[in-house]
Protein backbone atom coordinates (compact mmCIF):
# COMPACT_ATOMS: atom_id res chain seq x y z
CA UNK A 1 0.00 0.00 0.00
CA UNK A 2 1.38 3.41 -0.90
CA UNK A 3 0.46 6.97 -1.78
CA UNK A 4 2.23 8.78 -4.60
CA UNK A 5 2.09 12.32 -5.97
CA UNK A 6 1.99 11.74 -9.69
CA UNK A 7 2.26 13.69 -12.93
CA UNK A 8 0.42 16.51 -14.69
CA UNK A 9 -1.75 15.78 -17.70
CA UNK A 10 -3.41 18.25 -20.08
CA UNK A 11 -6.55 18.22 -22.14
CA UNK A 12 -8.95 20.59 -23.90
CA UNK A 13 -12.48 19.12 -23.84
CA UNK A 14 -14.75 17.02 -21.70
CA UNK A 15 -14.68 13.89 -23.89
CA UNK A 16 -10.88 13.84 -23.93
CA UNK A 17 -10.86 14.28 -20.13
CA UNK A 18 -12.86 11.07 -19.73
CA UNK A 19 -10.81 9.30 -22.39
CA UNK A 20 -7.58 10.39 -20.76
CA UNK A 21 -8.65 9.18 -17.31
CA UNK A 22 -9.54 5.76 -18.74
CA UNK A 23 -6.19 5.69 -20.57
CA UNK A 24 -4.48 6.35 -17.24
CA UNK A 25 -6.26 3.27 -15.89
CA UNK A 26 -4.49 1.11 -18.49
CA UNK A 27 -1.14 1.96 -16.87
CA UNK A 28 -2.25 0.10 -13.73
CA UNK A 29 -3.30 -3.17 -15.38
CA UNK A 30 -0.55 -5.74 -14.67
CA UNK A 31 0.98 -7.84 -17.43
CA UNK A 32 0.03 -11.09 -15.68
CA UNK A 33 -3.69 -10.39 -16.04
CA UNK A 34 -5.51 -11.60 -19.14
CA UNK A 35 -8.69 -9.46 -19.13
CA UNK A 36 -11.78 -11.34 -20.21
CA UNK A 37 -14.53 -9.34 -18.53
CA UNK A 38 -14.74 -5.74 -17.40
CA UNK A 39 -17.25 -3.98 -15.18
CA UNK A 40 -17.42 -0.22 -15.70
CA UNK A 41 -19.11 1.56 -12.78
CA UNK A 42 -20.46 4.73 -14.36
CA UNK A 43 -22.06 5.92 -17.56
CA UNK A 44 -19.20 7.16 -19.77
CA UNK A 45 -19.42 4.41 -22.38
CA UNK A 46 -18.06 6.24 -25.42
CA UNK A 47 -14.82 7.38 -23.79
CA UNK A 48 -14.41 4.06 -21.99
CA UNK A 49 -14.78 1.91 -25.11
CA UNK A 50 -12.42 4.15 -27.06
CA UNK A 51 -9.71 4.00 -24.39
CA UNK A 52 -10.00 0.24 -23.80
CA UNK A 53 -10.48 -0.76 -27.45
CA UNK A 54 -6.92 -2.03 -27.83
CA UNK A 55 -6.97 -4.29 -24.77
CA UNK A 56 -6.62 -7.98 -25.70
CA UNK A 57 -7.99 -10.58 -25.60
CA UNK A 58 -11.78 -10.27 -25.51
CA UNK A 59 -11.57 -7.16 -23.39
CA UNK A 60 -15.12 -5.95 -23.89
CA UNK A 61 -17.10 -9.18 -23.68
CA UNK A 62 -18.97 -8.02 -20.56
CA UNK A 63 -19.35 -4.36 -19.77
CA UNK A 64 -21.91 -3.00 -17.32
CA UNK A 65 -22.84 0.63 -16.64
CA UNK A 66 -24.61 1.12 -13.36
CA UNK A 67 -24.83 3.08 -10.15
CA UNK A 68 -22.38 2.07 -7.39
CA UNK A 69 -25.20 1.53 -4.91
CA UNK A 70 -26.59 -1.33 -7.03
CA UNK A 71 -23.38 -3.38 -6.91
CA UNK A 72 -24.88 -5.72 -4.34
CA UNK A 73 -27.32 -7.26 -6.83
CA UNK A 74 -24.70 -8.41 -9.37
CA UNK A 75 -24.09 -12.17 -9.37
CA UNK A 76 -21.10 -12.25 -11.76
CA UNK A 77 -17.39 -11.72 -11.23
CA UNK A 78 -14.96 -9.68 -13.32
CA UNK A 79 -11.28 -9.57 -14.18
CA UNK A 80 -11.23 -5.77 -14.13
CA UNK A 81 -13.50 -3.17 -12.50
CA UNK A 82 -13.09 0.48 -13.42
CA UNK A 83 -14.87 3.61 -12.23
CA UNK A 84 -14.34 7.20 -13.40
CA UNK A 85 -16.05 10.27 -11.87
CA UNK A 86 -18.48 8.11 -9.91
CA UNK A 87 -16.94 7.24 -6.51
CA UNK A 88 -17.30 10.83 -5.26
CA UNK A 89 -21.07 10.50 -5.73
CA UNK A 90 -21.53 7.66 -3.25
CA UNK A 91 -22.41 8.11 0.42
CA UNK A 92 -20.43 5.04 1.49
CA UNK A 93 -17.08 4.70 -0.26
CA UNK A 94 -15.96 1.85 1.98
CA UNK A 95 -19.05 -0.20 1.09
CA UNK A 96 -18.62 0.39 -2.64
CA UNK A 97 -14.97 -0.70 -2.55
CA UNK A 98 -15.86 -3.72 -0.37
CA UNK A 99 -18.56 -4.82 -2.82
CA UNK A 100 -16.24 -4.21 -5.77
CA UNK A 101 -13.66 -6.50 -4.16
CA UNK A 102 -16.30 -9.24 -3.86
CA UNK A 103 -17.09 -8.87 -7.59
CA UNK A 104 -13.49 -9.41 -8.69
CA UNK A 105 -12.24 -12.78 -9.85
CA UNK A 106 -9.12 -14.21 -8.24
CA UNK A 107 -6.23 -11.80 -8.92
CA UNK A 108 -8.67 -9.33 -10.52
CA UNK A 109 -7.99 -5.60 -10.25
CA UNK A 110 -10.03 -2.52 -9.34
CA UNK A 111 -9.02 0.88 -10.78
CA UNK A 112 -11.08 3.96 -9.95
CA UNK A 113 -10.78 7.73 -9.89
CA UNK A 114 -12.11 10.11 -7.25
CA UNK A 115 -11.91 13.91 -7.09
CA UNK A 116 -9.77 15.40 -4.33
CA UNK A 117 -10.66 18.40 -2.16
CA UNK A 118 -8.31 20.48 -4.35
CA UNK A 119 -10.53 19.91 -7.35
CA UNK A 120 -10.91 23.09 -9.46
CA UNK A 121 -8.72 24.87 -6.94
CA UNK A 122 -8.32 27.96 -9.16
CA UNK A 123 -12.08 28.51 -9.27
CA UNK A 124 -12.45 27.86 -5.56
CA UNK A 125 -9.69 30.37 -4.81
CA UNK A 126 -11.37 32.93 -7.08
CA UNK A 127 -14.72 32.58 -5.30
CA UNK A 128 -13.03 32.85 -1.92
CA UNK A 129 -11.15 35.96 -3.06
CA UNK A 130 -14.48 37.60 -3.90
CA UNK A 131 -16.21 36.36 -0.71
CA UNK A 132 -18.58 34.19 -2.71
CA UNK A 133 -17.69 30.86 -1.16
CA UNK A 134 -17.21 30.58 2.61
CA UNK A 135 -14.62 27.91 3.42
CA UNK A 136 -17.06 25.95 5.58
CA UNK A 137 -19.19 25.32 2.47
CA UNK A 138 -16.40 23.71 0.47
CA UNK A 139 -17.34 20.30 -0.91
CA UNK A 140 -16.05 17.72 1.62
CA UNK A 141 -14.25 14.72 0.12
CA UNK A 142 -12.11 12.04 1.78
CA UNK A 143 -8.42 12.88 2.02
CA UNK A 144 -5.72 10.47 0.94
CA UNK A 145 -5.13 9.17 4.48
CA UNK A 146 -8.83 8.29 4.85
CA UNK A 147 -8.86 6.43 1.54
CA UNK A 148 -5.68 4.52 2.40
CA UNK A 149 -7.27 3.49 5.70
CA UNK A 150 -10.30 2.11 3.83
CA UNK A 151 -8.24 0.01 1.42
CA UNK A 152 -5.34 -0.96 3.71
CA UNK A 153 -6.59 -4.56 4.05
CA UNK A 154 -6.83 -5.04 0.27
CA UNK A 155 -4.07 -6.64 -1.77
CA UNK A 156 -1.50 -4.48 -3.63
CA UNK A 157 -3.48 -1.34 -2.81
CA UNK A 158 -2.29 2.16 -3.64
CA UNK A 159 -3.55 5.69 -4.18
CA UNK A 160 -1.87 7.97 -6.73
CA UNK A 161 -2.64 11.64 -7.35
CA UNK A 162 -3.11 12.75 -10.95
CA UNK A 163 -3.82 16.32 -12.12
CA UNK A 164 -5.53 17.06 -15.42
CA UNK A 165 -5.51 20.66 -16.55
CA UNK A 166 -8.55 21.87 -18.51
CA UNK A 167 -7.90 24.64 -21.04
CA UNK A 168 -10.36 26.90 -22.86
CA UNK A 169 -10.85 30.45 -24.12
CA UNK A 170 -12.91 31.78 -21.21
CA UNK A 171 -13.94 30.91 -17.67
CA UNK A 172 -17.49 30.34 -18.93
CA UNK A 173 -16.19 27.62 -21.29
CA UNK A 174 -14.32 25.99 -18.41
CA UNK A 175 -17.46 25.97 -16.26
CA UNK A 176 -19.41 24.40 -19.13
CA UNK A 177 -16.86 21.56 -19.28
CA UNK A 178 -17.16 21.04 -15.52
CA UNK A 179 -20.94 20.84 -15.84
CA UNK A 180 -20.69 18.37 -18.75
CA UNK A 181 -18.48 16.13 -16.60
CA UNK A 182 -21.16 16.10 -13.89
CA UNK A 183 -18.76 17.65 -11.39
CA UNK A 184 -20.31 21.09 -10.96
CA UNK A 185 -21.47 20.47 -7.38
CA UNK A 186 -18.03 20.60 -5.80
CA UNK A 187 -19.27 23.05 -3.21
CA UNK A 188 -22.53 23.59 -1.37
CA UNK A 189 -24.23 26.33 0.57
CA UNK A 190 -23.88 29.26 -1.82
CA UNK A 191 -27.52 30.31 -2.17
CA UNK A 192 -27.30 33.73 -3.80
CA UNK A 193 -26.82 34.30 -7.51
CA UNK A 194 -23.83 36.29 -8.68
CA UNK A 195 -24.73 39.78 -9.82
CA UNK A 196 -23.56 40.82 -13.28
CA UNK A 197 -21.00 43.34 -12.01
CA UNK A 198 -19.54 40.83 -9.57
CA UNK A 199 -19.49 38.10 -12.21
CA UNK A 200 -17.57 40.40 -14.58
CA UNK A 201 -15.03 41.07 -11.81
CA UNK A 202 -14.63 37.35 -11.20
CA UNK A 203 -14.06 36.64 -14.88
CA UNK A 204 -11.54 39.49 -15.20
CA UNK A 205 -9.69 38.33 -12.08
CA UNK A 206 -9.63 34.73 -13.30
CA UNK A 207 -8.36 35.72 -16.74
CA UNK A 208 -5.51 37.60 -15.06
CA UNK A 209 -4.52 34.98 -12.49
CA UNK A 210 -5.03 31.72 -14.38
CA UNK A 211 -4.05 32.26 -18.00
CA UNK A 212 -1.44 30.46 -20.09
CA UNK A 213 -0.59 31.35 -23.69
CA UNK A 214 -3.95 32.99 -24.34
CA UNK A 215 -6.06 30.33 -22.64
CA UNK A 216 -7.47 30.07 -19.13
CA UNK A 217 -7.13 26.81 -17.21
CA UNK A 218 -8.57 24.91 -14.28
CA UNK A 219 -7.04 21.90 -12.51
CA UNK A 220 -8.93 18.65 -12.09
CA UNK A 221 -7.14 16.71 -9.33
CA UNK A 222 -7.93 13.02 -8.95
CA UNK A 223 -7.08 10.16 -6.65
CA UNK A 224 -6.43 6.97 -8.63
CA UNK A 225 -7.43 4.09 -6.33
CA UNK A 226 -6.07 0.63 -7.17
CA UNK A 227 -6.24 -2.78 -5.50
CA UNK A 228 -6.13 -6.47 -6.39
CA UNK A 229 -8.74 -9.01 -5.36
CA UNK A 230 -8.42 -10.58 -1.91
CA UNK A 231 -11.01 -13.25 -2.76
CA UNK A 232 -9.53 -16.76 -2.90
Amino acid sequence: MKAVKDRYQYTDDDISVLYHVYKLFLDYIPDDLSPLSILNIGAYGEAFRKAFAGLQPCSLVEVYFLDPESLGVIDKKFDIIVSAFTLEQTNDLAKVLFLSNKLLKKDGIFIGSMCTANNFKEFQETLLHHNCLPEEYMYKLPNIEQILKIIKHLSHSLVNVETIRLYDKTLFDILYKIKRLGLSNFYSGRTRRLQKDLLNKIVKYYDTQYADDGYVFCSLELYIIVFRSTIV
